[in-house]
């Protein structure tokens, strides 16, 4: 260390700030290899209570809300989950 070798890696530590995130919901990420069907993903926001934000290339997605809708979500948007994987 001292010789300015590294002794180990640092881990990437990223903002948990999120611009325009209400206050006082939990919130999910994920990333899509490919661009998804918004209006299917509004349509089940919509019924669980949740809000979804996309991101410009519609491949990272937050979902805010409360802990236990964000869940029944996310089990609504399984199907999606298992496209991507194909």
């Amino acid at each position: 260390a001292s010789q300015g070798k590294e002794v180990f890696k640092q881990a990437k530590i990223q903002s948990k700030f999120i611009p325009g995130m209400p206050a006082n919901f939990d919130f999910v990420r994920f990333n899509f290899k490919k661009p998804i069907h918004e209006e299917r993903f509004m349509e089940i926001c919509e019924y669980e209570n949740v809000i979804i934000e996309f991101d410009e290339n519609d491949s990272s997605v937050f979902v805010f809300g409360e802990k236990d809708h964000i869940q029944e979500a996310l089990k609504e948007m399984a199907p999606f989950f298992s496209e991507q994987m194909s």
